[in-house]
C-alpha cells in the first residue's frame, strides 16, 4: 500500500494529514480520526489536538461531510484492489491458456496412444511371423545335421581310401627318391594301370593344383591349392630327398580352419588335403 498521509475532517471539512503527528485548528469544531490515525476528538477548547498514525492502515475514510458521509476507500487502498484485479484477470487468462494447451496435449496423447497400440499390433504380427521362421529355421537345421552326419560317413569312408592311396604314395616316393628318371617311369606305369582318376606331376617350379592332382615336389618352392574348391576336392604334396621347405598356400580358402598358409618342412614326406567347407577349408590327412 502507497504510504500516504491520512485523511481526516477538520471542522466538518476533508483534508490531508500535514507533515507531522498532529492536526492544529481555529476555533471550535470537531476533529475526526480517518485512514492510518488513531485518536481525535473536538477542539473547540484546545486548537492544538494530537493524533497518532495507526500501525497498520486500512486504507477506508470518510467520505462526504456531516451525517451524509459514507465509509469508503482510499486512492491507494483503491489502485492496489484495481491492481489485484488486473492480476487476478491475468491469472485467469494464463489458467485458460493453460487449459487450452493441456486440451491440445490431451488430444496428441490420445493420438500417440492410438498409434502405439497400432504399433503394437504390428510388433505382435511381427514377432508370430518370426516365430514361424523360428520353427521352419529349426527344421531345416535339424536336416542339415542329417546331412551332416551323411557327409561324415562319407568322410570316413573317403579317408579309409586316402589311407590306402597315402601308402600307395610312400611307396612310389621311395621309387622317386632312386631318381627322376626311375620316378617318371613310375609314374608312367600308375597311369597305365588304372589310377581311379588321379593326377600324377613331378614339379620344380610354383604351380596352381587342380582337383584329384597327386604332385611331387623336387625343390623348395610354393604349391598352390586349386581355386574356388567343391566340397570333396582333393590334392597331394610330396617331397623328396633334401626338399624340406615347401610353402603351401591356401589360395583364397583356409587349411584347417586358418588362413595361414601350411609348411612341409620335412623331406620325403606326404600330405594329403581334402576340402570340407568355407569356414573349415582343407583338411590334412
Amino acid at each position: 500500500m502507497v504510504a500516504r498521509r491520512p485523511i481526516v475532517l477538520v471542522s466538518g471539512l476533508t483534508s490531508e494529514l500535514p507533515d507531522g503527528d498532529s492536526v492544529v485548528g481555529i476555533g471550535a469544531g470537531s476533529v475526526t480520526a480517518g485512514s492510518g490515525l488513531d485518536g481525535g476528538g473536538d477542539v473547540s477548547n484546545d486548537i492544538r489536538l494530537d493524533v497518532q498514525l495507526a500501525p497498520n492502515p486500512s486504507g477506508i475514510i470518510y467520505v462526504g461531510t456531516g451525517d451524509t458521509s459514507t465509509i469508503g476507500l482510499d486512492g491507494a487502498a483503491q489502485a492496489s484492489g484495481n491492481a489485484a484485479q488486473v492480476t487476478a484477470n491475468e491469472a485467469l487468462a494464463s489458467g485458460n491458456a493453460a487449459l487450452v494447451v493441456s486440451t491440445e496435449a490431451l488430444a496428441s496423447g490420445n493420438a500417440g496412444l492410438a498409434s502405439g497400440n497400432a504399433a503394437l499390433e504390428l510388433a505382435t504380427t511381427a514377432l508370430a511371423s518370426g516365430n514361424a521362421g523360428i520353427a521352419l529355421a529349426d527344421v531345416a537345421l535339424t536336416q542339415a545335421n542329417n546331412a551332416d552326419l551323411i557327409a561324415n560317413a562319407a568322410f570316413a569312408s573317403g579317408n579309409a581310401a586316402l589311407a590306402l592311396g597315402e601308402v600307395a604314395l610312400a611307396s612310389g616316393n621311395a621309387g622317386i627318391a632312386v631318381g627322376l628318371e626311375a620316378l617318371a617311369s613310375g609314374n608312367a606305369a600308375l597311369a597305365a594301370v588304372g589310377n581311379t582318376g588321379y593326377i600324377y606331376t613331378v614339379i620344380s617350379g610354383s604351380k596352381t593344383l587342380v582337383n584329384r592332382e597327386r604332385t611331387t615336389v623336387l625343390n623348395n618352392l610354393q604349391v598352390s591349392l586349386p581355386l574356388s574348391p567343391s566340397q570333396g576336392d582333393e590334392v597331394a604334396v610330396s617331397t623328396v630327398q633334401g626338399v624340406n621347405n615347401v610353402t603351401v598356400s591356401g589360395n583364397g580358402s583356409n587349411i584347417m580352419q586358418f588362413s595361414e598358409n601350411l609348411t612341409i618342412d620335412s623331406d620325403n614326406r606326404s600330405v594329403t588335403l581334402v576340402y570340407v567347407n568355407s569356414s573349415r577349408g582343407w583338411q590334412i590327412y
